[in-house]
């Protein structure tokens, strides 16, 4: 009898993560700044490597950070140490992040965060953070804005952030947002909800968000 075929090799396994520790203080021009891990992870050489950011300072302040398909790594990883805060820089109505569609999983723990998380493609995590004292100026959401994409935080923390639209800290209006053990305080909106706004996209057939139990 035909023997039969051989049997096909086993997948390759995933590359392993890459860590870079990143240092607030560095000197400029450095290979240990954000920007500089933000830009290798444009390049080739981080085609399907997930990049793991240990921040390594008190303070960070990033300038109109985008991730989309020219993201080359399949996942950015930022671990901080609970009083680690990123800042939104420049003129205050850029986002700290913004998930464009075709970005890499991002990845967001132990931070304080003073910027709007902007999430309109890709996934987002986000675990044991605090978002605080944001304002959107120019639309809904004062510290998150979803309209695509998904967006899952666990465990964290939004106080007094403000919106001049609606959803005082959070607006979700198409995508997925799930919220897992969440605090919300004093958050309030000049248009609807003070502390979350929802509207479900003309396109979606089911509700855009998940509560577990969370506080306000």
């Amino acid at each position: 009898p035909t023997p039969p075929p051989p049997s096909p090799p086993p997948p390759s396994p995933p590359p392993p993560s890459l860590t870079w520790l990143v240092q607030s203080d560095c000197a400029a021009g450095a290979n240990c700044t954000l920007d500089a891990a933000f830009s290798w992870a444009r390049t080739e050489a981080a085609r399907g490597v997930p990049l793991v950011l240990q921040l390594n300072g008190p303070a960070f302040e990033l300038t109109n950070i985008t991730f989309d398909n020219a993201t080359l790594s399949s996942e950015v990883s930022l671990l901080g140490g609970i009083t680690t805060v990123l800042t939104a820089g420049g003129d205050g109505t850029s986002p700290l992040f913004h998930l464009a569609p075709g970005a890499p999983v991002v990845s967001l723990s132990g931070l304080y965060l003073r910027g709007r998380l902007v999430i309109e493609g890709g996934r987002c995590e986000v675990t044991n953070c605090t978002f605080e004292g944001e304002r959107s100026v120019d639309g809904d959401g004062g510290a998150v804005a979803v309209s695509a994409g998904n967006l899952m935080v666990a465990d964290s923390v939004f106080r007094s952030n403000r919106a001049v639209g609606n959803g005082g800290a959070v607006h979700v209006e198409g995508g997925q947002a799930s919220f897992d053990a969440c605090s919300f305080t004093s958050n309030t909106a000049d248009g609807q909800g003070g502390a979350m706004h929802v509207r479900k996209s003309d396109h979606s057939h089911r509700a855009p968000i998940n509560l577990t139990p969370c506080s306000h």
